[in-house]
Parts: C-alpha cells; sequence; structure tokens
C-alpha cells in the first residue's frame, strides 16, 4: 500500500513563490504541483495536490489556512494547508493573469483577460461551490499583469498591458463610483501596489521607472454609498404631532434641499483624485549616474518596511526603499533571468526562483547570508539512488551535476560539479563514498566528509560510459560503454584499470553485480540481445551467454542472488532462476523459467503527432528501462518511457499495482486521445486535418509549448523497503507505505483519525482551555491538525502540583495510532524550538510511555516502525546536545574566570560562585572585560 509521499530533485518550475504570514515558510509551484518549504526546520514537504497543468499563480490567505492554485489553462484549486488536499475545483473560461488574496480574507482577485474578477473568500460556511463570484469589474483594454489591495480591503488597483493603472473601489462608494485611469508609461508595467494605510500607490515599468501617485482622499472617506445619502424629512408624522400641510411640507423640502446642497456637492461632486505623480528610476548602485540597464521581469512589495524587492533578467535582485527609491541591496543569484521573487512580511529575508536552472532561493539581506539555496532541474533527471541507510539520495542530471538530498528534510545539501557531460549512472560505495559515471569517459568518486573528488577512473581511450554498478564490497566498479562495447572494470582503492571484457556487439545497456559477500559475478545486458555473465576475476574471462531474442533495456538481481530479471524491448521482463550447473563447478547456471507480459501495463499514450495509437506503440516496441528488487525479493518495481510505474510479484508474474508518476497534462504523451481518435474511427480521415487540407485542431486541452515528455529514468527501492523513488521528468518522486518514517503527520491524521465536526473549531479549544476541559480541547485540535493550535493544547496543559500526572492521563487515553502517528511528531516539533524544556520533557516522557507500551503488545507492532517515536527521539537527542555544548561552555568560562580571580584554576567548577565572591567588590579583573556573556537556556 504505498503512496506518494513527496517530491525531491526539482525546487521550481514556474509561477510565483510567496513567504506564509509569520515568514518562516515559502510556497513554490513545482510543475503541476506545490511545494512548502519550512525555513525555520530546514525541511520541506509536497502537498497532495496535483493540477491537470503546470501551476502558474499561487496565493495563500491572511490566516495561511487555505492556498489558491491556479494552473496555465485556468482551472483554479483551493487547497486546505493543514492536510494539502484539495477541497474545491472551479473550470475558469479562460487563463488566469493575475491573482491576489485581499488583507482581511475575505475575497480574492482573479483577472482573466480584460476583466478583474472578485470572489468571497472561502469561511466556516459550507457551500456546493467554494466559487462564489461578488462581483465583476470592467474597464481595462487590455490583459491584466497585476493587482493589489489596499491594507483596509475596500480597493484594489490592476496594472494593465495599455500601460494604464487603475484604481477600483470593492463597493459602491460615492468618490469612486467607477474605475480611475492613471497613464504616464512608454513601458511595460511590471507591478503595482498601495502604500500602508492609504491610497497612495505606486507603479514600476519594466524599464526602471517608478510612478508615485499621492491621493487626496484618504481610506476613512471611502464610504459605501448608500451611508453617505443625507438623512432628510419626509414631512410625516403621528396623529399626536403638528404636521404641517401638503403645501408646507413641499416648502419644507425645497428649504431642506436648499440647506443641504453644499453637502451634497461636496459629497457626490468632489470626487477622489490623484495629484500629479511623482517620477523617479532605480539605481544600480548608490551613484545616481548609473541606472538599471537590465529588464526588469519580476517584483515585489512589503508594506510594512516599505521595500520594494526586484528581479531583472541578468539574474540580479535588487531591494529599495520605496519613498526615495534608494539601493538597499543588489545580489547577483544566478546568469540567467529571475522569475518570481518575493520578501516575507518583517523585510528580512528575500526569496528568489529562476526556471532556467531550477534555483529556489532566501536571502538575508542585514546578515548577507542564505538562509536557503535549492537548486534542481527540470526534464533532467538521468538517474538516482539510495544510500545503504536509506536518509540520503544521490541523483545525476544531464547537465553534468551530482547532487545529493537528504530523505528526512528533501533538501539538497551539496551539488558535485566536476564532470561535464550527462550522468549515466549513480551509487554509493558504502555510507562516505558516491560513485557517478558520465559520457565523458570517467568515473569520479567523491569522499561525503568533504565532499572532495579524491579518484577519477578513465579508460585508456575516450570512451563514452553508459552504465555503472559497483561490488557489494565497494572496491570494484564496472563500467559499460556506448563505443566499442567494452566492460571495463576498475578497484576504487588504486584507481588502476583491472580488466577490460570484450564479446559484446552492441552498445552495453545495463551492468549490475550479483549480491552476496565476495561474490564478483557480473551480469552485463546490450543491444545485441544476450545477458552474459563474467567471474571478473576468474581466470576463464569466458562468459555465460543468454540468448533473450530482444535488446536489453535492464536487469536486476534478486538480494539473495538466486534469481535475475531481465526487461527486454517487446515489452516483457524475463525472470531468470539459478539451476546447479551441469559441468560439476559451484557457479550456478540461469534459465529463464517465467516471463511476465507488461505490454498492457506500460500505459502508453497517444504522442503529439503520432498517427497510430499508444496501444499500438507499446506491441510495436517498448520497455523497462529500470528494475529493483524490494528487499525481501518477493516485489519487482518496473519503470519506463511511460507515466506508469508498475509493481509485479516475480514469482506469480501477476501486476499487483500500477503508480501513474503525473497526472500533469502540460508533458508530452500524457493527454488522452480525445475528438481526435473519434474522428479517425468514425470518418476515416487523419486527425488533425480536413478533407481540403487546411489543418483543424480538434484536442480541446492542447498542451504546453514544452518538449519535455514523461518518462521513468530510474526507480530502486530502499534498504528498509518501506519506501521507493523514481526518478521522473519532474524530479524524484518518493512513494511510503503506511509504517514509513517518512510520512508527514498530515497524512497519519487522514488516515487514522475520525472525521471533524461543524462544532470542532478553533474556538472550541479555547473555550475547552478557558473552561479547564483540556481533554476535549486537545482530541479537537488533535483532529483539527494545526501546529499552534496543538502547541497551544500543549503549553495550557498542567504538568505540576495536583495535576502533575494530568499529562500522562490525557495520552493514555488517546487511541495508540493518534499518540504515535499525530501527537508524537508536533511534540517534537514544540521540543525543538521551544524554552520551556521541563514542559516538554513532561509531554515527550508521556508519549513515549504510550508508544512503548502499545507496540510490545502484538508482535506485529513491534516490527512495524514508528515515525512518530523516531522524530521524537531525534528532537531529544538534538536537545542534549545543545545543552552539552551550552554547559561545557559555561564549565570552561567559569574555569576561566576562576582562575584569572585568583589563581583557582584546579579548583572544580562548582565553586566558581565561591570564587568570584572573592573578588575585591564583587568585580572582575579587567582582563575578562572582554568575555562573551555565558549561554543560558530556560
Amino acid at each position: 500500500d504505498f503512496r506518494f509521499s513527496n517530491l525531491l530533485g526539482t525546487v521550481y518550475r514556474r509561477g510565483n513563490v510567496c513567504f506564509t504570514e509569520d515568514g518562516f515558510q515559502l510556497i513554490s509551484p513545482v510543475g503541476n504541483r506545490v511545494t512548502v518549504f519550512d525555513l525555520r526546520h530546514d525541511r520541506s514537504h509536497t502537498l497532495q495536490l496535483e493540477a491537470s497543468y503546470d501551476i502558474e499563480h499561487i496565493a495563500l490567505s491572511p490566516d495561511n489556512a487555505l492556498l489558491l492554485a491556479v494552473d496555465c489553462k485556468g482551472e483554479a484549486h483551493l487547497v486546505a494547508m493543514a492536510t494539502g488536499a484539495a477541497i474545491a475545483r472551479q473550470k475558469l473560461p479562460s487563463r488566469v493573469s493575475a491573482l491576489a488574496y485581499s488583507p482581511d480574507g475575505d475575497y480574492f482577485a482573479m483577472a482573466r483577460d480584460n476583466r478583474v474578477h472578485v470572489y468571497h473568500g472561502p469561511g466556516l460556511e459550507r457551500y456546493f461551490n467554494q466559487f462564489k463570484l461578488y462581483r465583476s469589474y470592467y474597464g481595462n483594454r487590455d490583459e491584466v499583469t497585476s493587482i493589489a489591495w489596499s491594507s483596509d480591503s475596500k480597493a484594489f488597483v490592476c496594472a494593465c498591458r495599455d500601460l494604464q493603472v487603475r484604481v477600483f473601489s470593492l463597493h459602491k462608494t460615492a468618490r469612486l463610483p467607477g474605475c480611475y485611469s492613471l497613464g504616464g508609461f512608454t513601458e511595460d508595467i511590471v507591478g503595482v501596489a498601495f502604500l500602508p494605510d492609504s491610497l497612495n500607490l505606486f507603479a514600476v515599468s519594466s524599464a526602471g521607472f517608478v510612478m508615485l501617485w499621492q491621493c487626496d482622499t484618504e481610506l476613512s472617506d471611502l464610504l459605501i454609498k448608500q451611508q453617505q445619502q443625507p438623512q432628510l424629512t419626509d414631512g410625516t408624522g403621528d396623529d399626536n404631532d403638528d404636521s404641517p400641510s401638503d403645501s408646507e411640507d413641499c416648502d419644507l423640502k425645497e428649504t431642506k434641499n436648499e440647506e443641504n446642497k453644499p453637502e451634497l456637492e461636496k459629497i457626490f461632486i468632489n470626487k477622489l483624485r490623484y495629484l500629479k505623480p511623482k517620477k523617479m528610476r532605480l539605481r544600480e548602485d548608490a551613484e545616481d549616474s548609473k541606472r538599471v540597464s537590465a529588464v526588469i521581469g519580476c517584483l515585489a512589495f512589503c508594506p510594512g518596511s516599505k521595500q520594494l524587492v526586484c528581479g531583472t533578467e541578468d539574474g540580479r535582485v535588487m531591494l529599495y526603499a520605496v519613498d526615495n527609491c534608494a539601493l538597499l541591496l543588489s545580489l547577483q543569484v544566478c546568469d540567467s533571468q529571475v522569475d518570481s521573487v518575493s520578501i516575507s512580511p518583517d523585510g528580512l529575508w528575500i526569496a528568489a526562483a529562476g526556471a532556467a536552472h531550477g534555483q529556489l532561493l532566501v536571502w538575508d539581506w542585514r546578515a548577507s547570508a542564505y538562509v536557503m539555496r535549492q537548486a534542481g532541474s527540470f526534464n533532467c533527471l538521468r538517474c538516482a539512488a539510495f544510500s545503504p541507510d536509506g536518509g540520503q539520495l544521490v541523483c545525476g542530471y544531464s547537465d553534468g551535476r551530482v547532487r545529493l538530498w537528504s530523505s528526512q528534510s528533501s533538501l539538497s545539501f551539496a551539488t558535485l560539479t566536476e564532470h561535464t557531460s550527462c550522468i549515466t549512472g549513480v551509487r554509493f560505495c558504502g555510507k562516505r563514498v558516491v560513485i557517478a559515471s558520465s559520457a565523458d569517459g570517467s568515473i569520479r568518486a567523491w569522499d561525503l566528509g568533504r565532499y572532495r573528488n579524491f579518484r577519477t577512473l578513465v579508460s585508456p581511450t575516450p570512451l563514452q560510459l553508459s552504465c555503472l554498478d559497483a561490488d557489494p564490497s565497494g572496491d570494484l566498479i564496472a563500467a559499460g560503454c556506448l563505443d566499442e562495447f567494452h566492460l571495463l572494470i576498475w578497484s576504487l582503492k588504486t584507481g588502476r584499470l583491472l580488466v577490460t571484457l570484450t564479446g559484446h556487439t552492441a552498445p552495453v545497456s545495463c551492468v549490475a553485480f550479483r549480491p552476496g559477500p565476495g561474490s564478483t559475478i557480473l551480469a552485463s545486458g546490450s543491444w545485441d540481445s544476450t545477458v552474459r555473465l563474467w567471474d571478473v576475476l576468474g581466470s576463464d574471462q569466458q562468459p555465460e551467454v543468454i540468448q533473450c531474442g530482444h535488446d536489453v533495456l535492464s536487469l536486476a538481481w534478486r538480494p539473495d542472488g538466486q534469481q535475475l530479471s531481465v526487461a527486454i524491448n517487446n515489452g516483457t521482463i524475463l525472470v531468470m532462476d539459478a539451476v546447479p550447473s551441469g559441468s560439476g563447478t559451484d557457479a550456478p547456471e540461469f534459465q529463464s523459467t517465467r516471463t511476465i507480459d507488461c505490454r498492457q501495463d506500460l500505459g502508453y499514450d497517444k504522442p503529439d503527432g503520432a498517427l497510430i495509437s499508444g496501444r499500438r506503440l507499446a506491441e510495436a516496441g517498448g520497455g523497462f528501462n529500470s528494475l529493483s528488487y524490494s528487499p525481501t525479493g518477493q516485489l519487482l518495481l518496473a519503470g519506463g518511457l511511460s507515466k506508469h510505474i508498475c509493481l509485479y510479484s516475480p514469482s506469480d508474474q501477476l501486476l499487483l499495482r500500477k503508480f501513474p508518476v503525473t497526472a500533469n497534462r502540460s508533458l508530452k504523451a500524457v493527454a488522452l486521445e480525445k475528438r481526435a481518435a473519434k474522428l479517425v474511427r468514425d470518418l476515416g480521415v487523419r486527425a488533425g486535418s480536413n478533407a481540403g487540407g487546411t489543418e483543424v485542431n480538434f484536442e480541446d486541452d492542447a498542451v504546453d509549448s514544452s518538449d519535455a515528455r514523461v518518462s521513468v529514468t530510474g526507480v530502486s527501492f530502499s534498504p528498509a523497503g518501506d519506501m521507493f523513488l523514481a526518478a521522473c521528468t519532474e524530479g524524484v518522486l518518493l512513494y511510503c507505505s503506511p509504517g514509513s518514517r517518512h510520512l508527514l503527520p498530515s497524512e497519519s491524521l487522514v488516515a487514522s483519525c475520525r472525521r471533524l465536526t461543524l462544532r470542532d473549531t478553533p474556538q472550541t479549544v479555547v473555550e475547552s482551555i478557558q473552561a479547564g476541559r483540556f481533554g476535549d480541547a486537545l482530541d479537537v485540535a488533535l483532529r483539527i491538525n494545526q501546529p499552534g493550535l496543538v502547541r497551544q493544547c500543549l503549553e495550557a496543559t498542567p504538568t505540576s502540583g495536583e495535576n502533575r500526572n494530568l499529562v500522562d492521563l490525557l495520552c493514555s487515553q488517546l487511541p495508540l495510532d493518534t499518540c504515535r502517528d499525530v501527537l508524537a511528531p508536533h511534540v517534537a516539533d514544540w521540543l525543538a524550538d521551544s524554552n520551556r524544556l521541563e514542559h516538554c520533557m513532561a509531554w515527550a516522557r508521556a508519549v513515549a510511555r504510550v508508544c512503548c507500551l502499545g507496540q510490545s503488545n502484538t508482535a506485529r507492532q513491534r516490527r512495524d516502525p514508528c515515525p512518530g517515536l523516531t522524530r521524537l527521539q531525534r528532537a531529544v537527542g538534538d536537545r542534549r546536545s545543545q545543552l552539552e555544548r551550552i554547559c561545557s561552555g559555561n564549565m570552561h568560562t567559569l574555569d576561566y574566570l576562576c582562575h584569572l580571580a585568583g589563581g583557582l584554576g584546579d579548583t572544580k567548577s562548582s565553586k566558581a560562585g565561591d570564587a568570584l565572591q572573592g573578588t575585591d567588590d564583587g568585580e572582575l579583573p579587567a582582563q575578562s572585560a572582554d568575555l562573551e556573556p555565558m549561554e543560558t537556556m530556560e
């Protein structure tokens, strides 16, 4: 029961990036998915949302509860951030060009073509359709490129491609009955924004010009039109009152109208006005003579600090003060275009993203340091592999780079750039060495302690290497060639070429050493339709040849070495079992005993421009280019030039499950055949053209102009067998089993907690805490699964005095799955960054006690991994290490102070207070004035 868990290898594809309200999380669209980077804890996770096309616009609600994501074809998705699942979808008539949430969260605005549509923000009410339109605004003559709201959400401003800036009022007001147009630009307008607490606004053009407009109306004067009507007497009254006659009533109305005429003119005639703009220009540096030479492609504005950050096409990020356009920062982040920038609400962190190299970085401009720097190329991933402990991954890219990723944090921590051509294979040799082969003809080995290339293996003549493997001991390195069809064997310790194996008559496609201690049997597959078994260190270099009938694409050994699976080009997998050798030697022979027919499992779709169906393509030729056995040997994973990953049982020759890699129809060969196939079947004419030869487009959902095609270049099981990876076009996809330690708390919550009701709200949790019902509050908070709400319950629960056993009682009353999979990760995160150490440890002890007692009940639970408990143990270990470092530093400081006070260097640090009291007037010697204060922890 594997399911998608996370996405690695790619951190940004297209669209805009944004910070959360607290500034500690960064949200980035990655293809048709969304990844959230936790900058405080240095980890990331991918939401369960999967759109039909690449996501182009994202907007986060002010309370960080909802995320609005719109793809490049105009389909909007409303995502709950707590679970990462889409709760509503809306297919829009056309593409969305701009998107923005109002500061109060009651509305969000979408720009489609030359119109702006404002929708009601989703709330606690339940609607059949969460996208409830409030009003549409007209007046723009071209496509809207940017939208910004005022600080009180009463008005919004939009920039248009007709070089005009237009201000709209959300509600019908007297001061702004329609739209107010502002002009003066001769270049495209990149962005526009309101200044905080006012209707003053500014706009920036692509050439670096800034227009700053002052408004003569305050936000408080922008009232709804109905509230601005003067209250006039209607001339009627009760029977007991002295009411005037009809003629007197008319005279009275006329008189009052004349009296209120100046007030009416003030309200209805004096409209909102903007003064003549102040025109400025952005500078590249502090010198006024040097202006911005590059084209500005994106910008972001921070209302709190009044700072403007811009991204240019030459890879620079510049920070300005809006009032005087003073340059605060100029940073060269890459050598290509910066596609999106964002600034945290406090104005300290700047995020920049570039699609050309898939880069995403966060810069602390006051500390002049990177908070996060990630890179991962799209459509460049060629191979990937797990480390022996499963905690790390190594990925090889077509640009010659090798990147190391952590499977725990899902972040890249090292990039190796020595290779100069496409990477064709990567492997771990033990825990501290990574090797990679390349088409440049070399194999390089890196030490993971210092990330140094300590060994380079090359052939005597220049050859292109196509595949790579290492023996179980990690000393023998084997590689296949594309040019001369040789097999090369090196020694990693000495760097010498030991032997060159010849015999293949076509390029070598795959090599693999037989598992087992001291094994030197090597299997190689080639396009000459043979699999050869070599004893690389034996005296007899004649291999055992196995005829397969078609080109061999990939092969894999079962972990016990008694079975070999081979994928060939006709869409089948040959399963070969070991049989005793007839020659009397100890080496077994392998014979094909079973065949798995996979032609119907590949799931080929019709590529663009193909004249035959995907099924015919699969029957004509194709197969899996990567195979991997599970650690138990009962499962076989296969992936190839298809959008499916297949899981087989080799012993039963059965397909157990198909995993769709992606539903992103922006990639080729993902869109299904629709009306074009029906036209071929009914009319017998070629799809895409009519009888007269005129081109006709029958595809409703045309794919993007990208040339990327969906494919799986590598699959691999983790050493523990609780997850597997798939290296594909969009990155490295991680699939985990329900008991894996890599699952997120939200995923475990969906599986283990019961459903929420309408009464389970954050207000209910607060009321329960105030009433002293801590158990009810914790139960509701865990089902809502908001970290801040759960932490509030944990902090409010007393742990001393009469209630010192309350924490143990609450944990014991929770179900084991909830305590283990939901509460334990929350306690671990709270322990990692809280100063209430004693309070946190009380919860940690209670949770650990419940988890340990519950797991010891059955043998099955004792064998299953406990991700929540492992996470909690890691958090406790980290805090212990931190405390040891602080206490050790304080002890050395006290010893030094004692030595300065009276030569008491041999005195124990526990007597430091007495020694300090012996100094004159309680003052320290002059030599200790430069000492840093001792670290403390509450």
